[in-house]
């Protein structure tokens, strides 16, 4: 049964931004017809919508860790759930090593806010 979800500690692209192409075909390589994926809910977001951390023991992939790695993905600025600390703190020393390399999203330094970035702050200010 399908069901919206997003990942959890990261914030890809959505299609109309830079490299939002790139993650959606690198996230559609890594899960369509895998039968060995593992997806776990963390929470629920604002929406409603599953967070998620989806993974293949098998191949020996973490699917949230891999769009990071291939910067593609970057580790959420705003309110990181943090239910998996040591987890989030993997996620961001792959972060830093790819911002070191200018990896793809980070080719110019630091990508701009994405939509909910942007939208959070205007409810704050």
């Amino acid at each position: 049964q399908a069901f919206e979800g997003r990942l959890s500690f990261v914030s890809a692209p959505k299609l109309h931004e830079e490299y939002g192409i790139e993650a959606a075909s690198l996230f559609k390589e890594l899960v369509y017809e895998k039968e060995s994926l593992v997806a776990s809910a963390t929470s629920r977001d604002k929406s409603g919508a599953e967070v998620l951390n989806i993974g293949d023991a098998q191949a020996g992939i973490y699917v949230n860790a891999v769009l990071v790695a291939a910067g593609l993905a970057q580790v959420e600025k705003l309110n990181p759930r943090r239910k998996n600390p040591s987890l989030l703190e993997q996620l961001k020393e792959l972060e830093s090593e790819i911002k070191v390399g200018h990896l793809n999203m980070w080719k110019h330094g630091e990508p701009p806010d994405s939509d909910e970035e942007r939208e959070e702050k205007k409810r704050e200010a």
